[in-house]
C-alpha cells in the first residue's frame, strides 16, 4: 500500500514553464493582464494576479538556447481562468485581442463552448482559455477561479498516483464528453485554484513529450519565503509522460524528499 500524505498545509500552487522569450511573456502578463512581478532575476520571473487567482502563482524561466525545434506543448495543456461575469470576459478577451495575441482554436471543444483560448507563445504553444463564468465543485460545492489543464495517457494511473498515493481530493469529474474523460484533483480544496487530467480516447493525437511544464505546490512555510523574494521551495515535478510509470513514480519520490 501506499503511503498517504497529509497535503492540507498546500498554500498555493506554481505553473512552471521554461521557455525561450521571457519578455514576451513579460509584456502580456504584466502590461495587458495586470499581473504583478512576485520575484525576478536575469532568467526567472513569477507573476501573480490576484482578482484572477490569489493561490496561483505562474513561474516563467528563461533558457534562450533551446533550439528552434523545441518541442512544443501538447494542445491540450492549458491554463484556465474563470471568470466572475461576462463583462469581465468581454473585456479581457478584447484587450487582448486589440494587444494582438491571437485566439486559436481549442482542442477541446468544451474551452470554445465556454469561453476564448489565447495563444500566449507559439514558441511553446502556451495557451490561456478566459471562461465566462466560475467553475464549481460537484464534490465540496466550492467555486474555483483557476485550472492547471494537463492531457495524460492514463486516468487510472494518474488516480493512482495522485489519490492513492498522494491523497489528493477529488473534487469533480466527467467520462465521455466529447471523447474525453477527465478528473480534477487539488491538494487543499479551499484553494482557488486546481489540477485536471484530461484521457483523450479520439483518432490521430500523439501527446507531446515536452518538459516544459511543470507544476510547483507551495506549503505555507515557503509561501512566506515566497513573498520575502526567496526562491521557494517546494514539490516540484515534471508533468509529461514520456518516461515509465516507474520513472515517473521515482521522479515524485525523489522531489517529495524536498518538501
Amino acid at each position: 500500500m501506499y503511503e498517504k500524505y497529509d497535503l492540507k498545509n498546500i498554500s498555493a500552487l506554481s505553473l512552471d514553464l521554461v521557455v525561450k522569450n521571457m519578455n514576451l511573456y513579460k509584456n502580456i502578463f504584466c502590461q495587458i493582464l495586470d499581473f504583478e512581478i512576485i520575484y525576478e532575476n536575469s532568467y526567472n520571473i513569477v507573476f501573480h494576479n490576484s482578482e484572477l487567482s490569489k493561490d496561483l502563482f505562474i513561474t516563467i524561466v528563461e533558457n534562450s538556447d533551446m533550439k528552434n525545434d523545441v518541442v512544443k506543448l501538447d494542445d491540450d495543456n492549458v491554463l484556465v481562468f474563470y471568470l466572475e461575469n461576462e463583462m469581465i470576459y468581454s473585456n479581457i478577451c478584447s484587450v487582448l485581442i486589440k494587444n494582438g495575441v491571437p485566439t486559436v482554436k481549442s482542442f477541446n471543444p468544451y474551452w470554445d463552448e465556454n469561453g476564448k483560448t489565447f495563444l500566449i507563445s507559439d514558441d511553446e504553444n502556451f495557451r490561456i482559455v478566459f471562461c465566462r463564468k466560475k467553475f464549481k465543485s460537484l464534490a465540496y460545492g466550492l467555486v474555483y477561479n483557476a485550472r492547471i489543464a494537463m492531457p495524460t495517457h492514463s486516468l487510472d494511473h494518474v488516480k493512482e498516483m495522485f489519490i492513492n498515493r498522494y491523497g489528493m481530493n477529488k473534487i469533480s469529474f466527467f467520462s465521455n464528453h466529447d471523447n474525453f474523460d477527465g478528473i480534477m484533483l487539488s491538494p487543499n480544496e479551499l484553494l482557488d485554484c486546481h489540477i485536471e487530467f484530461t484521457q483523450y480516447f479520439g483518432n490521430d493525437h500523439k501527446l507531446s513529450d515536452s518538459l516544459n511544464y511543470n507544476l510547483s505546490f507551495i506549503n505555507e512555510s515557503s509561501y512566506k519565503s515566497y513573498f520575502s523574494y526567496n526562491i521557494l521551495t517546494s514539490i516540484d515535478f515534471i508533468m509529461s509522460e514520456n518516461k515509465s510509470s516507474e520513472a515517473y513514480c521515482c521522479i515524485l519520490d525523489y522531489m517529495r524528499v524536498k518538501f
